[in-house]
């Protein structure tokens, strides 16, 4: 798996880099042809289990965020709306139709969690997100770059409302979650990159995006019970939105 993200991820920084206008519906239609893949079965019938899939549940996981990573990276802000604004419309391994947001791809690997095989005893809060990082190895993409694309997807659920509507993102990398890994937070301080950034929020000015993000404030505290990173972690000073 490692080797087949890896070169998911040098091919999508190259198709970035080389193609003048992103077609965002491509990524859709390619997100939406893989959700069949994670719960793919050898043969027809027989028995098997949910836990037999976590392997690809956090595979396809990964993929959205390398995904929403480079696209942020390289600032294809329009691009990475659309992805996340997006109902998708796909269907199970068994032919059974499912739709719903970005979040579909976010399934919880249930046995990966519970074991947390070879964490030498530690006991991780979110095993996914610890693995996820561990196994970050693309030279262009930091481990701070991953938790904050995580972070831009839950953070635009919210704002697309997402959540009101069913499978909202919930990220992986939520422990490691804090001002120092996620940069938005103190660039937006900046009146020249506020002002590239607020097309990803939905809003035209100070004001409205300090309205948002003391609504994103709050929303952070009465979901996130039990999770210090993100409670607590995460700071947005609303005096500072746009301070210089």
């Amino acid at each position: 798996m490692d080797e087949l993200r890896e070169n998911y991820v040098a091919f999508f920084e190259t198709y970035i880099r080389e193609t003048e206008n992103i077609n965002a519906q491509h990524i859709i239609d390619f997100f939406e042809s893989i959700y069949p893949l994670i719960e793919t079965r050898q043969g027809k019938g027989g028995s098997y289990y949910e836990s037999q899939f976590d392997h690809m549940k956090l595979f396809v996981t990964e993929l959205v965020i390398y995904t929403t990573c480079l696209l942020f990276k390289y600032e294809q802000y329009l691009v990475m709306k659309e992805l996340i604004r997006n109902h998708y419309f796909t269907t199970n391994a068994l032919g059974q139709d499912k739709e719903g947001s970005i979040g579909i791809f976010r399934m919880y690997p249930n046995l990966i969690e519970e074991l947390q095989p070879n964490s030498g005893g530690k006991k991780f809060l979110s095993y996914s997100g610890h693995l996820i990082i561990e196994r970050a190895r693309s030279g262009s993409i930091s481990t701070s770059d991953l938790i904050q694309a995580d972070f831009l997807l839950y953070l635009l659920s919210f704002a697309y409302g997402k959540f009101n509507k069913g499978y909202g993102w919930f990220p992986p990398t939520i422990p490691y979650f804090s001002n120092q890994n996620i940069q938005i937070l103190n660039r937006i301080k900046s009146k020249r990159y506020f002002e590239k950034f607020k097309i990803l929020i939905n809003v035209s000015d100070k004001e409205e995006a300090e309205d948002f993000f003391n609504k994103f404030q709050e929303h952070l505290l009465n979901n996130t019970k039990g999770m210090y990173a993100l409670s607590y972690g995460v700071r947005i000073e609303k005096d500072d939105i746009a301070k210089y």
